[in-house]
């Protein structure tokens, strides 16, 4: 896997939440602590 670096993060954070929405985020980051 390649390194992205800071504005790749940047980026991909900013298309995760344009893609869930702001309000669908919290819920998909507390998905993995349920199980």
């Amino acid at each position: 896997m390649a390194s992205i670096g800071v504005p790749g993060l940047i980026l991909i954070l900013t298309i995760a939440l344009v893609i869930f929405g702001p309000k669908k985020l919290p819920e998909t980051a507390k998905l993995p602590g349920k199980h």
